[in-house]
Parts: C-alpha cells; sequence; structure tokens
C-alpha cells in the first residue's frame, strides 16, 4: 500500500534556467491507486526566496492525474492538494509533502489516503448578501474540528438563495461540523429545528458521502 504523502523521484526534466526548474508529477489514490483528476496541486516555496516572498504556484491534474508546474524558483516546495473527491489534503489532515527543486526539476508521485466528503447546504436570506457585501467577514462559516486542527470548508457554490461548502476529513476519526460568523447562531435544519452550531458530531465510521442542509432566518 503507498504512503501518506509520500513521494518518490522518478525522473528529471530539462534545464529551463539556472535558477529554475520544472515540476511534474502524477496524483493517485492510496487504497485502490487511481489517478485523482481535477485536483488542484498546490506548491508553495519554503526556502531561498527574496523580499518578495515564497513563490506560489498552483496546477490542475488532468485526466490521467498528471500535473505541471514549469520554471519554478529554486528551492524547497511544500505539496498540497485540495479535491473534492474523496481524498485528504495532506496539507490539512498528515504531514506535508516536499520537494527540493533545482535547475533539473524534479518529477514526484503524491498518493493520498482516502476520506469522507462531507457537504453543507446553507439556505440564505438578504440579511446574509447584505452582510456579505460590507465586509470580509464570512455571515456564517462551517469548520470541521478533528485531531486538533481547525479546517474551514471550502465554498464550492454561491448565488442569491445558497452557499454551499464541502471538505473531506478522516475516516474513523472523532469529527465535529462547527459554525462560526455573525449569523451562526440564527441556524436552524429544514425544518426550523435551531442546532447546536458548537458541536455537530459527524459519522465518520464509512466513506460515503454526508450531506447537511441549514437556513439563515431573519
Amino acid at each position: 500500500m503507498r504512503s501518506f504523502g509520500y513521494l518518490l523521484v522518478v525522473s528529471v526534466c530539462g534545464v529551463v534556467a539556472a535558477n529554475a526548474g520544472d515540476l511534474t508529477g502524477t496524483v493517485y489514490g492510496a487504497k485502490s491507486g487511481t489517478r485523482i483528476r481535477d485536483a488542484v496541486v498546490v506548491a508553495v516555496q519554503k526556502s531561498e526566496f527574496g523580499s518578495s516572498g515564497p513563490h506560489v504556484a498552483r496546477a490542475r491534474t488532468s485526466q490521467e492525474g498528471t500535473f505541471e508546474l514549469p520554471a519554478l524558483p529554486k528551492g524547497l516546495y511544500g505539496l498540497c492538494v485540495h479535491n473534492l473527491n474523496g481524498y485528504l489534503d495532506p496539507c490539512q489532515w498528515g504531514q506535508e509533502s516536499q520537494v527540493l527543486i533545482d535547475q533539473n526539476g524534479k518529477h514526484v508521485e503524491l498518493v493520498l489516503q482516502e476520506g469522507k466528503r462531507v457537504s453543507v447546504s446553507i439556505k440564505i436570506t438578504n440579511q446574509v448578501l447584505d452582510l456579505m457585501s460590507k465586509t470580509d467577514v464570512p455571515a456564517v462559516m462551517p469548520v470541521i474540528v478533528a485531531d486538533g486542527r481547525v479546517c474551514p470548508l471550502q465554498l464550492t457554490k454561491r448565488d442569491e438563495s445558497y452557499l454551499e461548502f464541502a471538505i473531506t476529513v478522516p475516516l474513523r476519526k472523532s469529527v465535529r461540523l462547527r459554525f462560526n460568523g455573525p449569523l451562526a447562531q440564527t441556524l436552524r435544519t429544514s425544518d426550523g429545528t435551531m442546532i447546536d452550531v458548537d458541536d455537530f458530531k459527524i459519522d465518520t465510521s464509512e466513506a460515503k458521502e454526508q450531506g447537511f442542509s441549514f437556513a439563515v432566518l431573519d
């Protein structure tokens, strides 16, 4: 079985410039070995950056699970993989993968552990839209609490009626859904029942996706 966050260097790319190199790779699922498509690989420079700060580059995986980040400035990079396909992002839930880029470039294999996709749909009101237009602070923000980490859900859709969020969480762990924001206390279930915004348990005994629907009341 592939290990989580493991990087296997299998080849080098052509020289781009004395101070830059290409990063290419493939993203796999650990359990099935399936190549993961439509995931976003993010490389964040950890060393050798100048006064302008660390270099950050992003690439989306192809149908074959491959990606390419050309001409990265040399240095040590941490690699994250954002996806909503039921696999854990190593930067959120495990050991961050790292790779050293030089003028020769690198090719890596990123292996992700299986998790459980959790989605949250929140029906919103004009009050929420008005608040969101006036401040950068989210009116309602769902977060996951697990293993001592607090991770915000990713906003996947926003329109005049709904906010939709999603995240992949670890299996067989104590995982709780909480809500932050000035309007969090107004949340209700679809039948109008008030919820405990500080303590909403997630069933992580199996990988089957779990969805929740709430509404913000005026």
